[in-house]
């Protein structure tokens, strides 16, 4: 879609609005043109050489004045109209979800918004967070809006650049590699800075991660694996829970054996194993999730 005939025909349209209330103003006042406001014979306006004189100065004035709004319009349509258009470019790079904050900057109004929102251009996702109409749903679109939501103001592009991006974690995390659906509609979020938040389906953890324990996946910030695994030990997650996700993490190639073996080793004396051996915590887990499997077509019956 261009914007060039829009802008032209609106110029001209504002031009001879314009030109025409001069033309009613200098024909009422009498007035010469560029001069100040005098009382005139009404008779002699209608003179060859009046109105000759008339005309000639009307219409360098509004060359003039034509000039001047053509350089307004031009600065005003070439970036109002686009504010708009652009609300699809940004939604694109982030699966389809634009923030209110994004919005504003862009300069569109609560009216405008609420208007976008009755014509279904846009839908609310969760408070603050819309979705462009249109396109394909992206997967995992409460966590995406969620994550978003955190830092409403910033784009996703520039978050992901920041090494202090919060990052999705815990059992958000092993949901989001399709290890295991552990706390359905809530999304759990680690940040470096401590913050707190009344939403209920919202779980923030305190802590920096160093560069290696999450990765871009999914174009969010996840944490690996591995890291994934020892969240949930840390949070107290029941051995026979996690032993499932373990094996899933070993037996996809997700993480390597002695990554997760590194990773969970400081929980090893939770399990009364030797300090800091992680390698027998790895095994204790996969004859875990064994067990479990061996026994799951029993318990099916």
């Amino acid at each position: 879609m261009t914007l060039v005939p829009y802008r032209k025909r609106m110029q001209r349209h504002l031009c001879d609005w314009l030109r025409c209330g001069l033309e009613a103003r200098w024909v009422m006042n009498g007035r010469s043109a560029g001069g100040p406001s005098r009382s005139v014979d009404r008779s002699t306006l209608h003179s060859p050489r009046s109105t000759a004189a008339l005309r000639c100065s009307k219409r360098q004035s509004v060359q003039t004045i034509r000039t001047a709004l053509q350089c307004i319009a031009n600065g005003i349509f070439r970036s109002m109209p686009n504010r708009r258009f652009a609300v699809p470019d940004i939604a694109e790079r982030q699966w389809g979800l634009i923030t209110r904050q994004q919005l504003e900057s862009l300069g569109i109004r609560p009216a405008t918004l609420a208007r976008l929102l009755t014509d279904r251009t846009l839908e609310r996702v969760r408070h603050g967070v819309y979705r462009v109409r249109g396109g394909g749903e992206p997967d995992h679109l409460p966590l995406r809006a969620a994550w978003l939501a955190l830092d409403p103001a910033v784009p996703v592009w520039r978050r992901l650049e920041d090494p202090d991006v919060a990052l999705v974690s815990h059992a958000s995390a092993a949901d989001f590699f399709r290890l295991a659906d552990l706390r359905p509609g809530v999304h759990e979020f680690t940040m470096p800075r401590r913050r707190q938040t009344r939403r209920a389906d919202m779980r923030l953890h305190r802590g920096r991660l160093p560069t290696d324990d999450w990765v871009v996946f999914g174009g969010l910030p996840v944490t690996t694996p591995a890291r994934t695994i020892s969240d949930l030990l840390g949070d107290h997650l029941a051995l026979d829970r996690v032993a499932p996700i373990v094996a899933k993490v070993i037996d996809r190639g997700y993480d390597s054996p002695s990554s997760v073996a590194e990773h969970v080793a400081p929980f090893a004396t939770q399990f009364r194993l030797r300090r800091g051996d992680g390698a027998a915590l790895l095994e204790k887990l996969l004859t875990t999730a064994r067990r479990t499997a061996a026994a799951a077509p029993f318990e099916q019956r």
